[in-house]
């Protein structure tokens, strides 16, 4: 080894720089821009002063092996400004940039300073205040909110922490019907309510309670039609019907407790022998009202009443006898069964009802013939009639 130890020494050497002359064939090292912005970070900053705004992040220049740059990212870079010795005020301050990756290679930082603005630390208790949006549901109201803090203290630069007026939770209550008892975040505002970033608020959120009620109680009802007086004797009330079928109406709840229904004014009928249609208000137990201003329609359905059946004896008439010629029938009185309204069976006149024999153009013989019987009064129909045929001879 003693003898050897020059060429031993003199062998490393050149294997040594072989080695690296292949590796650095295979992957070049690649020297440029990273291509993307690192933020800056503060540190050693002192506790009575505090970083106005934000601080411009950095563009880096490196140089590192080809297969170093598809596994590079931001957060391989750390970028950092030393405030230990920084006083209140702006000033300019050199970054650092440091890479946890060992085979890249910082060259330059653009640009190599930047400006810091520093404040002094400030704290104070601002009131915390509920700011409500939107409404309930309809028929609900909101009470007074209640925060469980009424004051947290906000901290930061001197100049931010001054305009901070108060601590604002935005709640919103859109359509709710229950009381809500949650956690909100809070913002620091100005006293027009302008948000103020670049402070902290401890404690950053609140419980808050919001009591929500039902200021007064909805609830539909059928409609049912109230009629006055008696149709006219014959008559009858066949249907009646209401449009709208139910209304919804408003009240304390304990006005409702005896509602089963709502009537509707009175509709007079009285003698009424047709149908009637009227337009009419709804009747409210004290104490309630409608939603909105409504008229319902009564329709009320009147028919004459159907009578029972009736008999007469109708004597047969010849028409169209042949002249000189003598016609002779085997009855003196067809029996005939009608049916109608009762006031027009009231009134039905034997007169009113015919039963005919039509022999016009017959020749002299006996013949069968069906009667032919008709009802002049209105209302009434023949439901059958006997014999339903009647002998006739002419002589």
């Amino acid at each position: 080894m003693r003898h050897n130890l020059g060429l031993g020494l003199l062998a490393l050497g050149l294997s040594t720089s072989l080695w690296a002359l292949i590796t650095i064939e295979r992957n070049p090292p690649r020297t440029d821009s990273f291509g993307r912005l690192i933020s800056v970070k503060v540190v050693n900053l002192a506790d009575d002063l505090a970083v106005l705004g934000e601080i411009d992040p950095v563009e880096v220049r490196i140089t590192a092996p080809l297969d170093s740059w598809s596994r590079l990212r931001e957060d391989n870079f750390k970028a950092t400004v030393d405030l230990s010795q920084a006083e209140a005020g702006e000033q300019k301050v050199s970054v650092q940039v440091k890479c946890t990756d060992r085979q890249v290679r910082v060259l330059s930082v653009h640009p190599p300073t930047v400006s810091v603005s520093l404040d002094a630390v400030k704290e104070q208790v601002v009131p915390v205040k509920v700011n409500i949006q939107n409404t309930p549901a309809f028929g609900y109201t909101v009470d007074v909110a209640r925060p469980e803090a009424e004051q947290v203290t906000v901290s930061g630069p001197e100049s931010l922490v001054s305009q901070v007026d108060h601590a604002a939770a935005y709640i919103d209550i859109e359509g709710a019907k229950v009381s809500i008892k949650q956690t909100f975040l809070l913002s620091a505002r100005t006293g027009r309510g302008y948000e103020v970033l670049g402070v902290s608020l401890d404690p950053s959120s609140v419980l808050v309670e919001i009591p929500i009620k039902q200021e007064t109680h909805y609830q539909s009802f059928a409609i049912s039609p109230e009629l006055k007086g008696a149709v006219a004797y014959g008559y009858w009330v066949s249907g009646v019907a209401v449009q709208p079928a139910s209304a919804t109406v408003v009240g304390p709840r304990e006005a409702f407790q005896t509602i089963d229904y709502l009537r509707t004014e009175p509709v007079d009928i009285n003698g009424a022998t047709d149908s009637v249609t009227r337009q009419v208000g709804v009747d409210l137990p004290e104490g309630v009202s409608l939603v909105s201003s409504q008229r319902v329609v009564v329709q009320v359905t009147i028919v004459p009443v159907r009578g029972n059946t009736q008999i007469l004896r109708i004597a047969p008439q010849i028409k169209g006898a042949p002249s000189g010629r003598k016609v002779l029938i085997d009855t003196d009185a067809v029996e005939v069964t009608v049916s109608g309204d009762l006031v027009a069976l009231k009134e039905l006149l034997p007169a009113e009802i015919s039963v005919t024999l039509d022999v016009t153009n017959s020749k002299p013989g006996s013949y069968s013939l069906k009667p032919e019987v008709k009802v002049a009064k209105k209302g009434v129909e023949v439901v059958s009639f006997q014999p339903t045929s009647i002998g006739v001879t002419i002589q």
